[in-house]
């Protein structure tokens, strides 16, 4: 997403928002599938930490 869509994204959620700067950064980040039998779920893990990743 470009920087000027982001920042009209962000002036029709909030009312008279506006971005200051635009830095963007990477960040590892896995998904991992755990599977047991029939049951199953998927977890974002941050590839520096090895934590799960709520968003």
């Amino acid at each position: 997403m470009s920087p000027g869509a982001q920042r009209e994204a962000v002036k029709g959620v909030w009312e008279g928002a506006d971005i200051s700067s635009f830095e963007p950064f990477l960040y590892p980040v896995l998904k991992v599938d755990l599977l047991l039998r029939r049951r199953g779920r998927s977890v974002l893990l941050g590839g520096r930490t090895g934590r799960e990743l709520s968003l």
